[in-house]
């Protein structure tokens, strides 16, 4: 989500921004991230395809990059229980 957070990107962009990321890795995270309504697709028609994706308004705030769901890639918060003194 960060290397997309100047703009939307290409896929060869984001391998670029992200650097030392797998074929495999790049292809199921965008999907992840979509599912989510984290980030969006846009295919542009014209020849040769062009694909850009980008955050969504949800995946632009501050809350989604801290969210423990699995497809923000952050580790999950353990719970911390606060008792009153």
């Amino acid at each position: 989500m960060a290397a997309l957070r100047e703009g939307p990107r290409r896929r060869r962009e984001l391998r670029t921004a992200i650097g030392g990321i797998s074929d495999k890795v790049l292809t199921e995270s965008p999907r992840r991230l979509l599912a989510a309504g984290l980030v969006d697709r846009h295919a542009h028609a014209e020849a040769p395809p062009r694909v850009e994706y980008g955050l969504t308004s949800w995946g632009r705030c501050p809350a989604a990059g801290r969210s423990s769901t699995p497809t923000s890639f952050s580790k999950p918060r353990r719970a911390v229980r606060h008792t009153a003194s």
